[in-house]
C-alpha cells in the first residue's frame, strides 16, 4: 500500500480594507448591483459589502502587527485587518458564518458587477440551498450561470447606454470560457442557475 499523496495547500493573504479607500461610484455602482440581484433572489437582508485587496505574507504580517499597536483594536469582537485563505480571490469571496460580501477593489467594469451578482448569489445559497453551498461544483456552476445572466439583466435595465454589443460580447466570451473551465473541473454539474 502506498502512502496518500500530501496536499499542498498554498495560503493566501487579504487586507480588509475600511470603506473609505473605495471611491463613491464604486460603492454606487456595487450597491446597485447588490440591491438589484437581492431584489430578484427575495434575499430580505441585505449582505454588506467588505472592501479587500490582496497582499503578501509580509505585507500582511506588518498591517497586523501594526493594527496589534492601537489601543482597543485587541478587544472581543474587533475584526482582523488581515485573513488568510487557502485559495486566491481574484474577484469575490463569501464568508461562511457572515451575512458579508467580500469584493477586490480594483476591478473594472463589468468585472465589478459581475463580481457583486456572483457573491450575492452565494448569500443565496447559503440561506436558501446549504447544501448547494456547501459543494464547490454545484455552487459554483449555479453562482457563475446565474451572475452572467443577472449582469446582462441588469445592464439592460439599469445601465442600457454602457451594455454596448463589445461589453455584450465580452460577457458571452467570459461566460463560455468559465462554462468550459467548469465543465472540465466539474463534469457531474451542469452550467445553469438552480431555480429558485
Amino acid at each position: 500500500m502506498q502512502p496518500a499523496e500530501a496536499r499542498v495547500v498554498s495560503i493566501h493573504y487579504l487586507e480588509i480594507l475600511t470603506a473609505d479607500v473605495v471611491s463613491g461610484g464604486i460603492h454606487r455602482r456595487t450597491n446597485d448591483v447588490v440591491e438589484f440581484a437581492c431584489k430578484e433572489l427575495a434575499i430580505a437582508l441585505q449582505p454588506q459589502v467588505v472592501w479587500i485587496r490582496s497582499v503578501p505574507k509580509g505585507t500582511a504580517t506588518e498591517i497586523l502587527n501594526r493594527w496589534k499597536q492601537v489601543p482597543g483594536n485587541l478587544t472581543v469582537g474587533k475584526r482582523l485587518p488581515v485573513k488568510s485563505l487557502d485559495k486566491e480571490i481574484k474577484g469575490g469571496y463569501t464568508p461562511l458564518d457572515l451575512n458579508e460580501i467580500w469584493i477586490q477593489r480594483d476591478l473594472d467594469f463589468p468585472t465589478l458587477e459581475f463580481v457583486a451578482a456572483h457573491e450575492v448569489r452565494h448569500t443565496w445559497q447559503k440561506a436558501r440551498h446549504p447544501d448547494v453551498f456547501d459543494d464547490y461544483c454545484r455552487a459554483e456552476c449555479d453562482a457563475y450561470a446565474y451572475a452572467y445572466e443577472a449582469l446582462e439583466r441588469y445592464l439592460e435595465k439599469c445601465r442600457k447606454e454602457d451594455f454596448t454589443p463589445e461589453i455584450r460580447s465580452d460577457i458571452e466570451q467570459k461566460r463560455e470560457s468559465v462554462r468550459f473551465k467548469l465543465s472540465q473541473h466539474c463534469p457531474h454539474v451542469r452550467f445553469e442557475a438552480i431555480n429558485a
